[in-house]
Order: C-alpha cells, then sequence, then structure tokens
C-alpha cells in the first residue's frame, strides 16, 4: 500500500467532506464542526490518501495551543485499520511538533485507549466516561 500524508487544509476537506463523513461515523461532527477554524488547524490537520486509489483513507484534525497539539479526531477508514496508518499519523503529528499531545476518548472505546497506550499516551485524568491522554 503506497500513502500520501500531507496536510489537511480547509480546501482538501471540503473536497473530501464526504469520504471524511463516512470514515468518521461520528453523528454528533457536522459539516459545521468540521469546517470550525481553530487555532493551528489548517496548519496542523492530516490527511492520509491511498495513493493507488487515489482516494482518503484516513484523517487527523488537531488544534494547537501554547503547551499542547490536540488531537480532536484521528480516524482511519474501516478497511485500513490494523495496518499501521494511524500509527502514521500519530508519528507525523509527533514529528512535526515538539509540545506535549492531547487526546480525549471514551472509557468504552477499549481499542482506542489500548492504541494510545502502545504509542506511548499516558492517562491524565479520567472524568465520567471520558479518558484525557498526554504525550511529552
Amino acid at each position: 500500500m503506497s500513502l500520501i500524508i500531507k496536510n489537511l487544509d480547509k480546501k482538501t476537506l471540503i473536497k473530501n467532506i464526504i469520504k471524511i463523513i463516512n470514515i468518521s461515523k461520528i453523528s454528533n461532527w457536522t459539516f459545521k464542526n468540521f469546517i470550525l477554524n481553530l487555532p493551528g488547524k489548517w496548519n496542523k490537520s492530516i490527511a492520509v490518501f491511498d495513493k493507488t486509489k487515489k482516494q482518503l483513507i484516513a484523517f487527523s484534525i488537531l488544534s494547537e495551543n501554547k503547551k499542547n497539539v490536540h488531537i480532536h479526531l484521528l480516524m482511519v477508514g474501516k478497511k485500513y485499520q490494523g495496518t499501521g496508518v494511524g500509527s502514521k499519523i500519530l508519528k507525523k503529528i509527533s514529528d512535526q511538533t515538539n509540545k506535549n499531545i492531547t487526546v480525549k476518548t471514551y472509557t468504552s472505546l477499549i481499542n482506542t485507549i489500548k492504541f494510545y497506550k502502545k504509542h506511548g499516551f499516558s492517562v491524565k485524568y479520567l472524568k465520567k466516561q471520558i479518558v484525557f491522554f498526554e504525550k511529552r
């Protein structure tokens, strides 16, 4: 599998919004959520394309503040899960910052929790059904 990993700017997001929504399958994220301007979002967010099929297969929406880069969404298309695509996205995020990387997820998403722990994230706190991870 040959991948192209590039910046997910606003133009790329809008061009691929149907695929992005289909990959994410998160009912509470609307088009408005996806195009919302956040600090650093359009410079930090990532899109992954399958070069041979010329289609978006994964993405990560990020923002940043003075101390942290925050992962709002990191989603990989079902067909590509378990192939290392998510790990490549995390490596790209790590390579482009020296800040802490944070992410929130639900305690019920066991595979997601295992994924972040495998990549060196530690639990910063638990609150109700939310796990907040951080990697330094």
